[in-house]
């Protein structure tokens, strides 16, 4: 799932990532009204991200519960901030490790401001689309039953979405097949409700390790080879 060429194979063959997001809820406080404002002004900030964006609510809809968007120029990456929420989503995806940094970089200042003491949530989601020649890089015998519809030929159109448990990791995935299209959209959205600051990182390689299994278990093996570190490739 890396935005970039892996052991020179052309990225159009089996690079689905569209986009990913790193997101960690916390309990509500007013205080980071004012820490959004001197974020804004962050060198490191202004100079990465220096479009604002401010959401317009549907009716009844609480404005404090919606983030503010600090973008790039292009609008392809962005970090968000809600009374009640800190969001790295990335459409130029450099990889994992060098996500994961940089969103613990704003974590901190967070942390340093307001003394956050509980998390409600942790998650992390990549929304994939296979489509065009990265359709041949999925396995002809796939271990995850979700993707078994993209083999049956007369499945023109399939739509589901289903959610696995693996200890207090819950991994949503949806999926979205268009076979007159070529298309395939999965959505892999892995959260674990209620955690410790401290144990933020390890939670979040944890919530990665897990979506990446998944991920690589539909590539044939020559390609997802190719993806995994320990092969001498690039770690997803």
């Amino acid at each position: 799932m890396k935005n970039a060429q892996v052991n020179n194979i052309p990225k159009p063959l089996y690079i689905p990532l569209e986009w990913m997001t790193i997101e960690v809820r916390f309990p509500g406080d007013l205080r980071i009204e004012q820490w959004r404002a001197k974020l804004q002004h962050n060198h490191e900030v202004k100079k990465r991200y220096p479009k604002l964006f401010v959401p317009r609510p549907n009716p009844g809809d609480p404005i404090q519960l919606i983030p503010i968007r600090f973008a790039d120029e292009a609008g392809r990456n962005a970090l968000a901030v809600a009374i009640n929420s800190i969001a790295l989503t990335k459409m130029d995806y450099a990889g994992w490790q060098s996500t994961k940094e940089e969103f613990l970089i704003y974590w901190q200042k967070l942390v340093e401001e307001l003394q956050i003491e509980q998390l409600n949530r942790v998650g992390v989601r990549f929304f994939n689309r296979f489509s065009s020649s990265m359709w041949e890089t999925l396995a002809e015998e796939p271990s995850q039953p979700y993707i078994w519809p993209v083999y049956d030929e007369k499945c023109g159109f399939h739509e589901a979405r289903s959610q696995l448990i693996y200890n207090k990791v819950t991994l949503t995935v949806a999926i979205q097949l268009n076979r007159n299209e070529r298309n395939l959209v999965i959505d892999y959205d892995a959260a674990e409700e209620g955690a410790s600051p401290e144990d933020l990182e390890d939670k979040l390689d944890h919530l990665h390790e897990v979506i990446e299994a998944h991920f690589l278990s539909l590539l044939k093996e020559e390609f997802a080879m190719k993806l995994k570190p320990e092969q001498g490739g690039n770690k997803v």
